[in-house]
């Protein structure tokens, strides 16, 4: 049994996630809201406070798509200001 808090379990998980992320890639809503530890739902009702709040996002035809470094740099600010969305 792992002695690892619930904090670190998750800081752990998260470290293994990012270095995946090509800058060039496009991420889908799935990917971006899994990067973002959030269900496909919260993420749909939370987009327009995202967006307001920094992260980028493309048109791709008829869905949106999210720049891989645009998520990484998303997650970067909302980790150093310990808020995901401005107010």
């Amino acid at each position: 049994m792992s002695t690892l808090n619930v904090e670190q379990r998750r800081k752990s998980s998260f470290v293994h996630q990012t270095p995946n992320l090509v800058e060039n890639a496009l991420l889908s809503l799935d990917e971006a809201a899994a990067c973002l530890r959030m269900s496909r739902r919260t993420f749909y009702r939370k987009r327009p406070q995202l967006v307001a709040s920094g992260l980028k996002q493309v048109r791709d035809q008829k869905r949106y798509k999210f720049p891989a470094s645009s998520v990484r740099q998303f997650i970067d600010t909302a980790v150093k200001t310990g808020t995901l969305v401005r107010n």
